[in-house]
């Protein structure tokens, strides 16, 4: 009897012990890897139950939300990186996009001037916060902005926005 029940303890920490071994990391490189963007998303879902302080996949999880368009978790996920980062300006920068996207501009302007703080030298932001502020219909900062990211430069998609 004892050497029954001393087997099926061991056959099932033999089963059970690979799962054991995962930790968020792992999620996280497997949602890094995949090239589903869904199966993406709940790899870095994992990750971030696993391990609720891992920023990164907060941030990956974050920018695919925002090319399935999904603006509403992409805020959730980019406050989630800001909270945790108060130093990213990339962070904010994206947390920025999101609210333009979902017309919320004061939260838009906001959060991308805080990127700009940040990080002055970032055209993206200034060609975001440019879009947001002629879209609340302030144009001369509009301009403003629009200016700064031709002195400063950058993609050719940000130049292209400042014209």
């Amino acid at each position: 009897m004892k050497k029954l029940l001393t087997a099926v303890i061991v056959f099932v920490f033999y089963i059970a012990g690979p799962a054991w071994g995962y930790d968020a990391a792992h999620f996280y490189n497997l949602g890094l890897d995949s090239s589903m963007t869904n199966t993406k998303i709940n790899y870095f879902t994992r990750a971030i139950e696993l391990d609720p302080a891992l920023s990164a996949a907060y941030e990956k999880r974050g920018m695919l939300y925002y090319f399935q368009e999904h603006y509403t978790e992409m805020i959730r996920d980019f406050l989630d990186v800001t909270e945790m980062n108060p130093d990213n300006a990339n962070g904010y920068k994206m947390l920025g996009v999101a609210y333009l996207k979902k017309d919320n501009y004061d939260s838009a302007v906001f959060n991308l001037t805080r990127a700009i703080e940040l990080k002055p030298e970032l055209a993206e932001a200034y060609g975001h916060r440019a879009e947001a502020y002629r879209l609340k219909g302030m144009l001369d900062l509009a301009v403003q902005d629009a200016d700064r990211v031709l002195d400063i430069g950058g993609n050719k998609q940000t130049i292209g926005m400042a014209y």
